[in-house]
C-alpha cells in the first residue's frame, strides 16, 4: 500500500506543477473517485459487464485491494479463471507503481524546472 500510495503521490506533485493555482489542483481531487468505484474493492467484479469487468480487474485499485486480502489472508480472494493483475495481485501492484514513477518522476521535475522553483 506504502508503494503505491508513494508512487501516486508522484502524480499529485505533477498535477499541483501542471495547473496554474492551488484551488484548480483542489478541485481535480474528486477526479481520482472513479478509479476506486470501478475496483474490486466494494463489489466483486465477477458479476460486472464483461467491458466493465474488464476495466476493474486491469485497475490498480483492484490489484492493490486484491495484495491487500492476500497478504492479510482473507480467504474471499478471487479464484479460477481471474485477469493477470487479480492472479498476481502483489506483482501487479509493484508494476504499477515502478510504471507510474518511471512516468511521474520525470515529468514532475521538467514541470519544476520549467516553472523555475
Amino acid at each position: 500500500m506504502v508503494v503505491l500510495r508513494y508512487a501516486l503521490s508522484w502524480v499529485g506533485v505533477h498535477v499541483g506543477l501542471a495547473v496554474k493555482n492551488d484551488q484548480v489542483a483542489d478541485a481535480m481531487v474528486p477526479l481520482g473517485l472513479p478509479f476506486t468505484m470501478l475496483s474490486n474493492a466494494f463489489v466483486p467484479t465477477d458479476g460486472m459487464p464483461g467491458w466493465l469487468r474488464f476495466l476493474a480487474d486491469w485497475n490498480p485499485v483492484s490489484a492493490l485491494t486484491a495484495a491487500a486480502r492476500e497478504l492479510f489472508g482473507n480467504p474471499g480472494a478471487p479464484s479460477g479463471d481471474v485477469a493477470w493483475p487479480l492472479a498476481h495481485p502483489v506483482t501487479a501492484v509493484l508494476l504499477w507503481s515502478a510504471a507510474l514513477l518511471v512516468i511521474f518522476v520525470p515529468l514532475s521535475f521538467r514541470a519544476y524546472i520549467r516553472r523555475g522553483r
